[in-house]
């Protein structure tokens, strides 16, 4: 049976000096159909990422405000919003969050709208979603105010990440809608652990925990084994002395990320939109930030998420690579090695993705498969990989 093809829309950030890049992303959104949401009186969250302190290339409030401003001329109730972060940093928790999302420029007048912590003061307000036909995850836990949105608009930045080797809009939906907890399920592999140094004994752990994991010996928290991993003690512990169990199992992240974003999109109607400019090797959500590696490519926007970080993957991939960038070095290494080391994950010709395409987001995190997520949210209904690309002026 033939495969659905999705229609993605995009545009190059070019624009004539009459013309402005808001402007053309205003003109993307009629394209794609915003119109044809279901907007007027309903409450819209706009998915984004406020970056970290010290981050620059996460996409600036411009486009926020732009997306917020189509959503209120058709009579919608738009917010910006993220979720807290499950490691230690200036976002994992409601008040640092916002305050993080204020130094990089984010606020009511730049935006456009109101900003929201989806899941809460601690990261613990969510919804859990059934999800019976995961592999890895039968239940996730999303960011309330994700689900308590009528439409959904994912507003994401694409670039390259450590551990999903793709920041794209599978990453937005499932990694950024997760609460904490769901964070935790997603990045890290049985019970978390207690640093001992760091803890004061204080018992706060105790009381954010629903089932009795947990004792405090000689003043120090000790974690048992009837533990469920729920995470919930990360996001209570003042001293930051609980930590995650981290998974470098990329494939199983990859796998439980697209089953994240597959409860968000089947529970809510969404429109997706990928802006792919400032593509570093790694995702915004630290402060090293690195250069980027390949040049500006442009806005896309689809209904589908599947089809549109396919496109995107596949429009960076084709990009030249800008000299002295990290993907640089990394091809350099790779061809100085490839003689005596065929066999090398950094190799050139692992870096390619078939006739002799090359894989920019594999070569510069080899470690861990973009394509994975993609294939998985395919199989599970929620997108196609085949795309037709439809330029917007």
């Amino acid at each position: 049976m033939e495969k659905h093809t999705a229609r993605v829309y995009g545009a190059t950030m070019r624009v004539a000096p009459d013309d402005s890049v808001p402007a053309k992303l205003r003109r993307l959104l009629a394209a794609v159909g915003l119109e044809g949401l279901d907007l007027p009186g309903k409450y819209v969250a706009i998915k984004t990422h406020f970056g970290e302190q010290g981050n620059v290339s996460f996409l600036k409030p411009l486009y926020t405000r732009t997306v917020a401003t189509e959503v209120k001329r058709l009579s919608g109730k738009p917010f910006v919003t993220d979720c807290s972060t499950l490691y230690v940093g200036m976002r994992n928790d409601l008040i640092d969050h916002l305050e993080c999302a204020r130094l990089n420029g984010f606020n009511h007048d730049s935006c456009g709208c109101e900003l929201v912590i989806a899941d809460g003061l601690r990261g613990d307000d969510e919804v859990i979603v059934p999800l019976p036909d995961g592999s890895y995850v039968q239940e996730a836990r999303i960011g309330r105010a994700i689900l308590d949105a009528d439409v959904l608009i994912s507003l994401t930045h694409a670039k390259g990440c450590a551990s999903s080797a793709f920041g794209g809009t599978i990453k937005n939906l499932g990694m950024g809608c997760g609460s904490r907890a769901g964070k935790m399920v997603m990045h890290s592999k049985g019970m978390p652990s207690v640093i001992a140094e760091k803890c004061t004994g204080c018992r706060k752990c105790l009381k954010s925990c629903a089932h009795d994991a947990i004792d405090v010996i000689e003043h120090k928290a000790h974690i048992n084994e009837n533990c469920v991993g729920c995470g919930h003690c990360i996001s209570y512990c003042p001293q930051k002395a609980v930590n995650p169990a981290w998974n470098r199992n990329w494939e199983d992240m990859q796998i439980k990320m697209a089953e994240y974003a597959t409860a968000v999109v089947r529970k809510v109607q969404a429109l997706h939109v990928a802006i792919a400019i400032d593509i570093t090797p790694q995702c915004d959500c630290f402060a090293g930030n690195d250069a980027p590696m390949v040049p500006n490519v442009g806005m896309f926007a689809s209904l589908d998420p599947v089809a549109l970080d396919q496109a995107v993957g596949d429009a960076i991939n084709a990009q030249p690579v800008i000299a002295g960038s990290a993907l640089a070095d990394k091809y350099a290494a790779a061809a100085a090695n490839s003689a005596s080391d065929a066999s090398s994950v950094d190799s050139a010709s692992d870096a390619s993705s078939g006739e002799g395409e090359m894989n920019h987001l594999h070569a510069i995190n080899p470690a861990s498969d973009w394509t994975l997520a993609l294939d998985h949210a395919e199989s599970l209904g929620i997108g196609t990989r085949n795309y037709e690309l439809i330029t917007v002026e």
